[in-house]
């Protein structure tokens, strides 16, 4: 079923959900910072299931209108993805992550060597790419939690 996507200025790309299909294939993925769900949508076609977590009360009704499982506590998964570079309400979600395991995949503008006390030691060869508004280079990088 598709899914119109909608339009709002922020975002991930949605080809993110392809470039790591490979890591998040038949795993539960939680989208931290999910806003209305249109990358949850890309990531339901390779996951076992996705949960967002979004602490923007309109956004999570869009969301949860749309079908989407949103929750407002950082769930249990196998892999996070966050854009770091728009959340921010980064303390708060490190702090929840220090008690979590799994895989964290980064998606910013800026190649780090550290995030919040993690090493960042697991690039996924360099992926950039632009971004929908064709405005940002993005890279993604895995933390293994």
């Amino acid at each position: 079923m598709q899914h119109p996507v909608l339009n709002y200025p922020l975002r991930s790309p949605l080809k993110v959900a392809e470039t790591i299909k490979d890591i998040i294939r038949d795993k539960i993925v939680c989208d931290v910072g999910c806003a209305c769900g249109d990358l949850m949508f890309e990531f339901s076609k390779y996951c076992k299931k996705v949960i967002g977590i979004e602490y923007d009360k309109e956004r999570v009704e869009i969301a949860r209108k749309r079908g989407l499982e949103v929750v407002d506590k950082l769930p249990d998964a196998d892999v996070y993805y966050i854009w770091i570079g728009i959340d921010s309400s980064s303390d708060s979600v490190m702090n929840q992550l220090k008690s979590k395991k799994g895989t964290l995949i980064l998606a910013e503008e800026d190649i780090r060597d550290e995030w919040g006390g993690y090493k960042i030691n697991i690039p996924i060869d360099d992926i950039s790419m632009i971004d929908h508004n064709n405005r940002k280079i993005w890279h993604l990088q895995v933390v293994e939690l």
